[in-house]
């Protein structure tokens, strides 16, 4: 695992500046606190309470000090990543925790119900950290507050009840006890809330962030289909117009015979791309048929290299096929391995020039099966073979040497070989060919 992906673990939607605003809350809540010091102060004059007014006084001096502290660094000397921010907040936790702690001791120890107070810290603790921090956290708490009970059971620091009365071992066993389980079952009620509000923030941010992307591709699909059809259709109305002014006059029959099949030869060339990105439409949302077929492999692609031939001859290419499956039955889902043959073999003629050569490989070991398509074509550099499996991608050589095209041939056979478990290999050199390497797991057939 990246580190990346252990920080996106880690906070799946914390940013530094969200980070630093549930600081600053933190540090104004912190001055509530001073103020019910300082109210818990007048109310023990007034009741004459036997408290520890001097200590509270002091106590209420140091987090008024620490906290014009924390004001300084956050405002002056902010810190750069998320992991300094949680540690800056941790280290303002963990002293409160203990002032807590003090002052809780000073207003009656144990005994006073007001040692609840914990409970905020905890929620906010809860709320502000993942992971184990919030229950290290409340254990820290839970230690504290048994320590200062215990001393104050051996009488080894001064007390200060509330009233006269002692309390057993057995009474202060069952507050400490209850207090512990409400301080964890807080920490996990309030956890696991946050976890799951996170969570479900992360996945509404993944499928705005989806829906974004597919508006995105769909505005490039619509330009993209724009600019491919204008051309075309340009053409073949331009084409039209001219018959319709020659068909009537007899020495311009050849002329009008040539443009009507360059008007055909357009009008394929627009099909198959309409064909080509209702196809790959279809492939991802999984609309593609998924029937498995047993087939010799080996007569199967030789099948389809003669249903390929007719255009192979047309440019007077060599087709060539090497048959090394050693007649051995595999199981294939034929819709996939028809469009993943007839896209690599097609493209192999169309960017090959006439009187080239295209050597196919039907291949069958014990686990694995493929095929290998090499041409004499044009190639492709080394930046252009990175892109080859992008969406809508065309290289300059290959947009000169047919303008017509989609970019979604090869695309398709990637996704297509990525679901079925496979994997597909290029080696290119420009003006010398080019070869694709297709290798799939063998499939077991289900009855």
């Amino acid at each position: 695992m990246t580190k990346q992906n252990q920080k996106d673990l880690i906070f799946p939607f914390f940013t530094i500046a969200s980070m630093r605003m549930r600081i600053e809350w933190f540090i104004n809540l912190r001055w509530f606190l001073v103020f019910i010091i300082f109210t818990i102060i007048e109310i023990s004059n007034i009741s004459h309470y036997p408290l520890g007014v001097s200590q509270l006084y002091c106590i209420l001096s140091v987090l008024t000090f620490l906290n014009i502290i924390y004001i300084f660094i956050e405002k002056y000397y902010p810190f750069k990543t998320i992991r300094q921010e949680l540690v800056f907040a941790e280290i303002q936790m963990m002293t409160d925790i203990v002032c807590l702690s003090f002052i809780i001791h000073y207003i009656g120890g144990i005994r006073n119900p007001f040692y609840f107070i914990y409970f905020i810290h905890i929620v906010i603790s809860g709320i502000m950290f993942q992971g184990s921090l919030p229950y290290i956290n409340s254990f820290f708490t839970v230690l504290v507050l048994s320590a200062w009970t215990l001393l104050e059971f051996l009488n080894l620091v001064t007390k200060y009840p509330l009233n006269t009365n002692g309390l057993t071992v057995s009474e202060i066993s069952i507050s400490l006890l209850s207090f512990s389980f409400l301080i964890f079952a807080i920490t996990y009620i309030i956890t696991d809330f946050v976890s799951r509000f996170r969570k479900m923030k992360k996945m509404i941010d993944e499928k705005s962030e989806l829906l974004k992307t597919t508006m995105e591709e769909r505005d490039k699909i619509f330009r993209f289909t724009a600019h491919e059809l204008k051309s075309p259709l340009t053409t073949m109305r331009s084409i039209l117009a001219i018959i319709s002014m020659l068909h009537d006059i007899p020495h311009e029959k050849e002329r009008v015979k040539d443009m009507i099949q360059r008007a055909e030869k357009r009008n394929d060339q627009v099909l198959d791309m309409v064909k080509d990105m209702i196809e790959i439409t279809h492939f991802k949302q999984d609309k593609e048929s998924k029937v498995k077929k047993k087939v010799n492999w080996g007569e199967w692609v030789e099948y389809k290299i003669f249903n390929i031939h007719e255009y192979a001859d047309a440019k007077n290419i060599k087709m060539i096929y090497h048959n090394e499956t050693f007649e051995r039955d595999i199981t294939v889902i034929t819709d996939s391995m028809d469009k993943i043959v007839d896209n690599l073999i097609n493209n192999a003629i169309r960017y090959t020039p006439e009187g080239g050569q295209v050597d196919i490989t039907a291949f069958v070991n014990s686990k694995k099966y493929g095929i290998t398509v090499r041409d004499t074509g044009i190639g492709m550099s080394a930046d252009d073979k990175v892109r080859i499996f992008d969406e809508f991608f065309r290289s300059a050589e290959a947009r000169r040497m047919e303008k017509i095209g989609t970019g979604l041939g090869l695309s398709l056979v990637k996704e297509i070989v990525d679901k079925l478990g496979g994997s597909i290999a290029v080696e290119s050199t420009p003006e010398k060919g080019s070869e694709f390497k297709v290798v799939l797991p063998i499939q077991k057939k289900k009855d």
